[in-house]
């Protein structure tokens, strides 16, 4: 919980049994540029979890932000100007999730994935150098914010099932100023556009649907002077 690991040889955080981290911070890790290694590494063992961790400037041609060969779910993490990709799993075994996630400004994929059935959603994929979502397996991808312009990544590859995808404007990013890491949601089009549907059938339930903002970090909601709400 809250470790922070930079200028390493190796991986910052690498785990061979089952692990959870929670905001931690890896930079300038795997400076042996080892093939095949992320920043935060799940190399063996049953299953890793990350929430609210956030690994960038890991600028080796091999290293992701958060690479996995087993089991994992992703919470609110942020993969920033890393050399390889953003998120790297190449575990099959179930389950595997990502959500409410940043990939941002990575050499690779914004998301790669192998062989096997992979669930992301509320996700931002922007300025990456390959694909947003990159699969040799199937994906499903629910509300997933994706750049354009100089902000686009390149075209998302594989057997991708996806549906209330947002597209952002020209040139803008959905962050405050991620060139400094500050990923506070800031623009309307991210606020409160997340997958958040609950499944409620019975006849005493009225419903719930939630409405998170897409990306890492959760916007505030601040009254004015006046007493209305802005975003």
């Amino acid at each position: 919980v809250r470790c922070v690991a930079h200028d390493v040889r190796g991986a910052g955080f690498q785990s061979t049994i089952h692990a959870t981290y929670v905001e931690c911070e890896a930079y300038a890790c795997n400076q042996s540029n080892t093939a095949s290694t992320g920043a935060f590494h799940g190399s063996a063992g049953d299953f890793v979890a990350c929430l609210r961790c956030i690994a960038h400037d890991n600028t080796g041609s091999n290293t992701s932000g958060f690479s996995s060969a087993v089991a994992c779910h992703y919470q609110g993490c942020i993969a920033d100007t890393n050399g390889a990709n953003g998120f790297r799993i190449v575990s099959s075994t179930m389950p595997q999730t990502i959500s409410g996630c940043d990939s941002y400004n990575n050499g690779g994929a914004g998301i790669s994935v192998s062989s096997g059935v992979y669930y992301v959603e509320n996700c931002n994929l922007v300025k990456n150098v390959g694909a947003g979502l990159l699969t040799t397996g199937l994906l499903v991808a629910r509300n997933c914010g994706y750049g354009s312009g100089t902000q686009a990544n390149a075209a998302n590859s594989g057997n991708i099932d996806e549906s209330g995808t947002i597209t952002y404007a020209n040139d803008v990013t959905p962050w405050t100023d991620p060139a400094i890491g500050d990923f506070r949601i800031n623009l309307a089009a991210a606020k409160g556009a997340g997958y958040g549907t609950f499944m409620q059938t019975a006849a005493s339930y009225a419903g719930t649907v939630g409405y998170p903002d897409v990306g890492a970090a959760q916007h505030l909601e601040v009254a004015s002077a006046g007493g209305g709400i802005i975003g």
